[in-house]
């Protein structure tokens, strides 16, 4: 018989990071008969050395260490630890007797081998990053040498490098997707390089081979951009104002595992930013295009609670912004593929964001009733990257997102 006892020992450490160490016990029994202790004990050993483990021993194995020994200072229980650790290459370490019985022709033996294992690994401190699906911004790719930027021509890899930061910023801020690294890795091989020169603790190797995959890849092209001294009507207001931004991106997100194109979208807009950071302004808005188009087909914003006339959603959002809220209703499958595409949703009202928080934002109800469970869509116009329902941005038919005959919308996922 064969039984698996395991403890664990957690230790925390500074910053709440963790090395979980887990003692693993395991067992198995055995027994033997023979004319002398001696032979029905290295029986005994032998049966449950294969019970264990499927290692098939002779009696003999065990036998040949204890013939040596002297008789009078024998400490048979070293001698056949020792012995069951080098003949099975460290698999089992010690051995308990449970029954030795005097018989008419010898000795009837029964034992019980142990072994004992010590396994660390280290957690990373916070959420288990494999709560959320795993997602890498990968460096945009650029067609032109430069773009022009305030009368001057600005490479246009550090264009593209610039959204790259700002789209794993947005992702990172919605709390939907764990985001990895794919751009420092200069600085993760010099730490490595210190934790592996000997110089720290033997635990801190612990952090190492933890490094995690990507699930998903979003690639992007960034075709055109520009920013200029004259002046676009805003999105939100219509109002003249600020530097005119031009931009048009291609983004695909990529299943890691087969290379499916899950989601794919063009965004092309011209728009106004304000302030003395156009520049900085106007990449963070592309990369909030492009993000709200993507959580909003993966992720649709879900309303957690309402109260009175106000409504919290679990995600920050951007203060002034305009959001329609749909009921969720029936599952509508492809009759072809017989895949569900979604839920219908049915307008129900229309609400605006007033304060936010790191992790939160707060809308007041400017029309109709909502409740909790009700998902929310940024009004047509509220966002530079916003499709027209049906079309995407260059005005094309697209499958994203579908009317039903009574009024209400089918999300593609």
């Amino acid at each position: 018989m064969k039984k698996i006892i395991f403890a664990f020992t957690l230790f925390v450490s500074l910053l709440n990071a963790e090395v979980i160490t887990k003692t693993n016990v395991s067992t198995a029994n055995g027994e033997g008969y023979g004319a002398s202790y001696d032979e029905a004990l290295s029986k005994a050993l032998a049966d449950a050395v294969g019970r264990m483990n499927g290692v098939k021993l002779s009696a003999s194995t065990f036998m040949l260490t204890s013939s040596i020994q002297d008789g009078k200072d024998r400490d048979f229980e070293k001698i056949y630890s020792d012995q069951i650790s080098k003949q099975t290459g460290g698999r089992f370490d010690s051995y308990e007797v449970l029954k030795n019985v005097r018989t008419p022709d010898g000795y009837n033996v029964a034992v019980e081998i142990k072994k004992t294992s010590v396994s660390k690994k280290y957690k990373t401190p916070g959420l288990d990053p494999n709560n959320r699906r795993r997602l890498a911004v990968m460096p945009g790719y650029v067609s032109d040498f430069s773009f022009e930027v305030n009368g001057e021509y600005k490479s246009s890899i550090r264009v593209a490098d610039d959204i790259t930061r700002s789209l794993v910023t947005a992702i990172t801020k919605t709390r939907k997707f764990t985001v990895l690294d794919r751009e420092n890795g200069d600085a993760y091989y010099r730490e490595k390089a210190v934790l592996s020169s000997g110089n720290a603790e033997k635990e801190e190797l612990l952090k190492l081979g933890n490094v995690l995959g990507a699930d998903y890849l979003l690639v992007f092209d960034l075709e055109e951009f520009s920013l200029s001294e004259g002046k676009a009507s805003t999105i939100t207001t219509g109002k003249a104002s600020g530097k005119k931004a031009s931009a048009r991106i291609h983004y695909r997100v990529l299943a890691m595992a087969t290379r499916q194109v899950k989601f794919s979208n063009d965004i092309a807009a011209s728009f106004s930013v304000k302030g003395d950071h156009a520049y900085a302004l106007a990449v963070q808005d592309i990369a909030k295009a492009v993000t709200d188009e993507i959580i909003a087909s993966i992720y649709p914003l879900k309303i957690s609670s309402v109260s009175g006339d106000e409504i919290l959603i679990a995600q920050n959002l951007r203060q002034g912004d305009v959001y329609e809220v749909y009921s969720l209703g029936q599952t509508v499958i492809d009759p072809y593929t017989k895949e569900v595409v979604g839920k219908e949703e049915t307008m129900t009202a229309k609400a605006e964001v007033t304060r936010v928080t790191p992790k939160m934002s707060y809308l007041k109800l400017v029309s109709g009733s909502a409740k909790a469970g009700d998902i929310c869509r940024l009004v047509q116009g509220s966002n530079i990257g916003s499709p027209k329902v049906g079309t995407d941005a260059g005005g094309r038919e697209d499958n994203v997102v579908k009317q039903t005959a009574g009024g209400g919308v089918v999300l593609p996922f």
